[in-house]
């Protein structure tokens, strides 16, 4: 169908075929060779799809050994009262962060008062 497929020979003799007629006939002629083929070609096409599947299987295997470490850390006493600490600091935290904003209020209202008092002093002794 092809130029390129078309060979032209100046000898009169000969057997002539296309490759993919050539593997066929190989593969009529020898099994073991045509079975090569097929596993040559199927490697060739799926062999990165394996090793991706074995890396996702490996990835799943680590992921279920992390959970299962996590479970097991989770029953441990000192992880118990590590999360006690923590939810105890937290809690000191908030408070601590209350107390600020509460000062900071007082802070507002007494320099708030303490200005309107001078305000009232310069506005009478102005008269």
């Amino acid at each position: 169908k092809n130029d390129e497929d078309l060979i032209v020979s100046k000898q009169k003799s000969g057997t002539w075929m296309h490759e993919i007629l050539a593997l066929k006939f190989a593969a009529w002629l020898d099994p073991d060779f045509e079975v090569w083929v097929y596993l040559t070609i199927r490697d060739i096409l799926f062999g990165a799809y394996k090793e991706d599947e074995q890396t996702l299987k490996t990835i799943a295997g680590i992921q279920d050994k992390i959970t299962e470490k996590e479970k097991e850390l989770q029953n441990l006493p000192i992880l118990k009262e590590i999360e006690v600490l923590h939810k105890d600091e937290q809690r000191e935290k908030r408070k601590f962060e209350q107390r600020k904003k509460m000062r900071i209020s007082g802070f507002r209202t007494i320099f708030s008062d303490k200005e309107m008092e001078g305000r009232e002093e310069n506005s009478t002794q102005n008269i």
